[in-house]
């Protein structure tokens, strides 16, 4: 699993050059898809971006590991949106990065 980390100063400069990177009728990016000499162009232009990224591991076989992380993440990603009393129950697993708006818990209404 990977977290990519941009910076809000520098989220349009990042999404520009991602898109600028798509061929003529791809909506995304995906490595999956890409030849190599193509792959190597996107890397390099990736790596000149002023972004950071975070890669966590699990043991075990990668696709359960994978489906166990995008759901927890899914979930957070949603309860954390929702906020109240949602929020509430997942603060404990939040990482307050510098930059953030929320500084504290949030106060059940």
């Amino acid at each position: 699993m990977c977290a990519v980390v941009i910076a809000p100063a520098h989220l349009a400069v990042v999404r520009q050059a991602l898109t600028a990177l798509r061929m003529p009728g791809q909506r995304r990016l995906h490595m999956d898809h890409e030849r190599d000499r193509r792959r190597r162009l996107i890397l390099d232009r990736i790596a000149e971006l002023p972004i950071r990224a975070n890669v966590y591991q699990q043991p075990g076989q990668p696709i359960h590991a994978r489906t166990a992380n995008l759901w927890a993440a899914d979930a957070i990603a949603w309860t954390y949106g929702a906020g109240r009393d949602w929020r509430r129950r997942i603060w404990h697993l939040l990482a307050v990065r510098p930059g953030q708006r929320e500084t504290r818990a949030p106060t059940v209404r």
